[in-house]
Protein backbone atom coordinates (compact mmCIF):
# COMPACT_ATOMS: atom_id res chain seq x y z
CA UNK A 1 0.00 0.00 0.00
CA UNK A 2 1.35 3.36 -1.00
CA UNK A 3 -0.98 5.61 0.36
CA UNK A 4 -3.91 5.57 3.05
CA UNK A 5 -7.37 4.21 2.04
CA UNK A 6 -9.76 6.75 3.73
CA UNK A 7 -13.29 5.66 2.66
CA UNK A 8 -16.26 5.50 5.22
CA UNK A 9 -18.51 2.76 4.76
CA UNK A 10 -21.70 2.67 7.36
CA UNK A 11 -23.68 -0.94 7.27
CA UNK A 12 -27.40 -0.56 6.31
CA UNK A 13 -28.00 0.46 2.10
CA UNK A 14 -25.82 0.72 -0.27
CA UNK A 15 -25.76 4.61 -1.19
CA UNK A 16 -25.79 8.17 -2.55
CA UNK A 17 -22.75 7.56 -4.87
CA UNK A 18 -22.25 4.88 -7.48
CA UNK A 19 -19.48 2.27 -6.49
CA UNK A 20 -18.17 -1.01 -7.93
CA UNK A 21 -16.90 -3.81 -5.43
CA UNK A 22 -13.68 -4.63 -4.32
CA UNK A 23 -13.29 -8.19 -3.78
CA UNK A 24 -9.90 -7.06 -2.19
CA UNK A 25 -11.79 -5.67 0.26
CA UNK A 26 -15.10 -6.04 0.19
CA UNK A 27 -17.55 -8.53 0.40
CA UNK A 28 -19.53 -8.79 -3.35
CA UNK A 29 -22.03 -7.78 -3.76
CA UNK A 30 -21.52 -4.16 -2.05
CA UNK A 31 -23.26 -3.66 0.49
CA UNK A 32 -25.50 -0.30 1.15
CA UNK A 33 -24.39 2.83 2.45
CA UNK A 34 -27.13 5.21 3.58
CA UNK A 35 -26.44 9.13 4.16
CA UNK A 36 -28.89 11.64 4.26
CA UNK A 37 -31.93 10.90 1.30
CA UNK A 38 -30.09 8.67 -0.51
CA UNK A 39 -27.82 5.29 -0.42
CA UNK A 40 -25.55 4.80 -2.91
CA UNK A 41 -24.91 2.63 -6.06
CA UNK A 42 -24.69 -0.91 -6.57
CA UNK A 43 -22.06 -2.79 -8.53
CA UNK A 44 -22.51 -4.46 -11.69
CA UNK A 45 -22.23 -7.99 -11.89
CA UNK A 46 -18.58 -9.63 -11.37
CA UNK A 47 -16.45 -9.06 -14.21
CA UNK A 48 -15.25 -12.06 -15.72
CA UNK A 49 -14.22 -11.52 -19.39
CA UNK A 50 -10.87 -10.44 -20.52
CA UNK A 51 -9.49 -7.11 -20.25
CA UNK A 52 -13.18 -5.65 -19.76
CA UNK A 53 -14.54 -2.53 -18.15
CA UNK A 54 -18.28 -2.69 -16.61
CA UNK A 55 -19.59 0.72 -16.49
CA UNK A 56 -21.63 1.15 -13.36
CA UNK A 57 -24.96 1.98 -13.09
CA UNK A 58 -26.72 2.87 -10.22
CA UNK A 59 -29.43 1.71 -7.13
CA UNK A 60 -30.81 4.74 -4.95
CA UNK A 61 -32.66 4.23 -2.20
CA UNK A 62 -34.90 7.53 -1.35
CA UNK A 63 -37.95 7.96 1.37
CA UNK A 64 -40.82 9.16 -1.01
CA UNK A 65 -42.90 11.45 1.16
CA UNK A 66 -46.73 10.33 1.10
CA UNK A 67 -49.46 11.72 -1.81
CA UNK A 68 -46.25 11.96 -4.41
CA UNK A 69 -47.72 11.07 -7.64
CA UNK A 70 -44.29 11.39 -9.69
CA UNK A 71 -40.64 11.22 -8.65
CA UNK A 72 -37.73 12.49 -11.06
CA UNK A 73 -34.01 12.38 -10.57
CA UNK A 74 -31.82 14.78 -11.74
CA UNK A 75 -28.93 14.59 -12.56
CA UNK A 76 -26.14 17.01 -13.00
CA UNK A 77 -29.18 19.14 -14.62
CA UNK A 78 -30.32 16.47 -16.63
CA UNK A 79 -33.40 14.38 -15.78
CA UNK A 80 -33.21 10.93 -15.07
CA UNK A 81 -36.27 8.37 -15.80
CA UNK A 82 -36.22 6.53 -13.34
CA UNK A 83 -39.45 4.37 -11.62
CA UNK A 84 -39.33 4.43 -7.78
CA UNK A 85 -40.62 1.07 -6.54
CA UNK A 86 -43.06 0.53 -3.18
CA UNK A 87 -39.91 0.56 -0.94
CA UNK A 88 -38.31 3.82 -2.61
CA UNK A 89 -35.57 1.57 -4.67
CA UNK A 90 -34.86 3.19 -8.49
CA UNK A 91 -32.43 1.64 -10.79
CA UNK A 92 -30.50 4.67 -12.57
CA UNK A 93 -29.25 3.79 -16.09
CA UNK A 94 -26.29 5.86 -15.54
CA UNK A 95 -22.65 6.01 -13.54
CA UNK A 96 -23.20 8.27 -10.82
CA UNK A 97 -20.26 9.53 -8.03
CA UNK A 98 -19.34 11.72 -5.61
CA UNK A 99 -18.39 14.10 -7.87
CA UNK A 100 -22.08 14.04 -9.01
CA UNK A 101 -24.75 16.51 -8.27
CA UNK A 102 -28.19 14.46 -7.79
CA UNK A 103 -31.29 15.87 -6.62
CA UNK A 104 -34.92 14.01 -6.70
CA UNK A 105 -38.37 15.82 -7.25
CA UNK A 106 -41.43 14.58 -5.77
CA UNK A 107 -44.31 15.59 -7.07
CA UNK A 108 -48.04 15.70 -5.27
CA UNK A 109 -51.35 15.16 -7.13
CA UNK A 110 -51.41 19.63 -6.86
CA UNK A 111 -48.14 19.58 -9.24
CA UNK A 112 -46.63 20.86 -6.03
CA UNK A 113 -42.73 20.24 -5.59
CA UNK A 114 -40.18 19.28 -3.48
CA UNK A 115 -36.92 18.92 -4.56
CA UNK A 116 -33.91 17.37 -1.74
CA UNK A 117 -30.46 16.92 -2.82
CA UNK A 118 -29.12 13.67 -2.36
CA UNK A 119 -25.56 13.11 -0.87
CA UNK A 120 -23.72 10.89 -2.94
CA UNK A 121 -21.32 8.40 -1.00
CA UNK A 122 -19.15 6.33 -2.78
CA UNK A 123 -19.66 2.61 -2.57
CA UNK A 124 -17.27 -0.36 -3.76
CA UNK A 125 -18.06 -0.90 -6.98
CA UNK A 126 -15.95 -3.66 -9.81
CA UNK A 127 -14.90 -1.61 -12.87
CA UNK A 128 -12.89 -3.89 -14.56
CA UNK A 129 -10.54 -6.83 -14.85
CA UNK A 130 -7.38 -6.35 -17.17
CA UNK A 131 -5.34 -10.00 -17.92
CA UNK A 132 -2.08 -11.29 -18.11
CA UNK A 133 0.14 -13.82 -20.61
CA UNK A 134 1.14 -16.82 -18.33
CA UNK A 135 3.76 -16.01 -16.00
CA UNK A 136 3.79 -12.21 -16.73
CA UNK A 137 2.99 -9.40 -14.51
CA UNK A 138 3.26 -6.93 -18.34
CA UNK A 139 0.62 -5.02 -18.73
CA UNK A 140 -0.47 -5.74 -22.58
CA UNK A 141 -1.74 -2.78 -24.98
CA UNK A 142 -5.31 -4.19 -24.42
CA UNK A 143 -4.81 -4.09 -20.63
CA UNK A 144 -3.48 -0.39 -20.65
CA UNK A 145 -6.53 0.86 -23.33
CA UNK A 146 -9.09 -0.73 -20.06
CA UNK A 147 -6.89 1.38 -17.83
CA UNK A 148 -7.27 4.55 -19.57
CA UNK A 149 -11.05 4.25 -19.71
CA UNK A 150 -10.98 3.34 -15.84
CA UNK A 151 -8.42 6.91 -15.18
CA UNK A 152 -10.88 8.64 -17.24
CA UNK A 153 -14.57 7.24 -15.62
CA UNK A 154 -12.46 8.17 -12.07
CA UNK A 155 -11.52 11.71 -13.05
CA UNK A 156 -15.33 11.95 -14.37
CA UNK A 157 -17.10 10.92 -11.45
CA UNK A 158 -14.65 12.00 -8.36
CA UNK A 159 -13.81 8.36 -6.93
CA UNK A 160 -11.02 8.78 -4.15
CA UNK A 161 -10.20 5.06 -3.62
CA UNK A 162 -8.75 2.45 -5.81
CA UNK A 163 -8.58 -1.43 -4.67
CA UNK A 164 -6.35 -3.61 -6.95
CA UNK A 165 -6.19 -7.38 -6.39
CA UNK A 166 -3.84 -9.37 -8.31
CA UNK A 167 -4.56 -13.31 -9.01
CA UNK A 168 -3.20 -16.13 -10.89
CA UNK A 169 -4.12 -18.98 -12.44
CA UNK A 170 -3.49 -22.50 -10.92
CA UNK A 171 -1.02 -23.78 -13.00
CA UNK A 172 2.10 -22.85 -10.49
CA UNK A 173 0.42 -24.50 -7.93
CA UNK A 174 1.23 -27.88 -9.61
CA UNK A 175 4.88 -27.16 -9.56
CA UNK A 176 5.69 -24.87 -6.38
CA UNK A 177 5.97 -21.96 -8.79
CA UNK A 178 5.57 -18.41 -6.78
CA UNK A 179 1.85 -17.79 -7.56
CA UNK A 180 1.39 -15.10 -4.27
CA UNK A 181 4.68 -13.16 -5.76
CA UNK A 182 3.42 -12.90 -9.42
CA UNK A 183 -0.10 -11.77 -8.20
CA UNK A 184 1.27 -9.41 -6.36
CA UNK A 185 2.96 -8.04 -9.16
CA UNK A 186 0.22 -7.96 -11.50
CA UNK A 187 -1.58 -5.35 -8.84
CA UNK A 188 1.68 -3.52 -8.45
CA UNK A 189 2.27 -3.13 -12.47
CA UNK A 190 -1.42 -1.95 -12.58
CA UNK A 191 -0.55 0.21 -9.89
CA UNK A 192 2.21 1.63 -11.19
CA UNK A 193 0.19 2.35 -14.59
CA UNK A 194 -2.15 4.47 -12.56
CA UNK A 195 -1.06 5.93 -10.01
CA UNK A 196 1.02 8.72 -11.60
CA UNK A 197 -2.45 9.74 -13.93
CA UNK A 198 -4.50 9.69 -10.34
CA UNK A 199 -1.61 11.57 -8.01
CA UNK A 200 -4.67 12.35 -5.29
CA UNK A 201 -5.87 8.58 -4.98
CA UNK A 202 -5.77 6.49 -2.43
CA UNK A 203 -3.95 2.92 -3.69
CA UNK A 204 -4.83 -0.24 -1.79
CA UNK A 205 -3.13 -3.23 -3.35
CA UNK A 206 -3.86 -6.89 -2.46
CA UNK A 207 -2.74 -10.03 -3.90
CA UNK A 208 -4.47 -13.71 -3.83
CA UNK A 209 -2.63 -16.39 -5.81
CA UNK A 210 -4.87 -18.97 -7.65
CA UNK A 211 -7.86 -18.10 -5.13
CA UNK A 212 -11.24 -16.71 -6.18
CA UNK A 213 -10.84 -18.35 -10.11
CA UNK A 214 -13.65 -16.58 -12.35
CA UNK A 215 -12.96 -18.95 -15.05
CA UNK A 216 -12.29 -23.27 -15.32
CA UNK A 217 -8.56 -23.93 -14.82
CA UNK A 218 -9.13 -26.77 -16.68
CA UNK A 219 -9.53 -24.69 -19.63
CA UNK A 220 -7.01 -22.58 -21.48
CA UNK A 221 -9.79 -19.92 -22.00
CA UNK A 222 -10.39 -20.12 -18.11
CA UNK A 223 -7.11 -20.05 -16.93
CA UNK A 224 -6.35 -16.54 -18.98
CA UNK A 225 -9.81 -15.18 -17.43
CA UNK A 226 -8.00 -16.13 -13.65
CA UNK A 227 -4.49 -14.44 -15.02
CA UNK A 228 -6.07 -10.82 -13.95
CA UNK A 229 -5.92 -8.12 -11.48
CA UNK A 230 -9.37 -6.53 -10.43
CA UNK A 231 -9.46 -2.73 -10.38
CA UNK A 232 -12.70 -1.60 -7.99
CA UNK A 233 -13.36 2.18 -6.46
CA UNK A 234 -15.25 3.91 -4.39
Amino acid sequence: MRKGLSSTIVSGLVLASFALTSSSAFAYPPQPLISGQASPIEGEKKVTKLNQFVPPTSQIKVTVPKGTVKTVFVLNGITIVAPVDVNGNAKLPVTVGPKDKLVVKFVDSKKQTTTKKLVVIAAPIVLANVNFASTSHDLSPEAKSILNIVIKTIRDHGYTNVFLTGYTDNEGDKTGFDNSTLSNQRSQAVQDYLQPKLPDANFNISYKGSANPIGDNKTEAGRAANRRTEVSVS
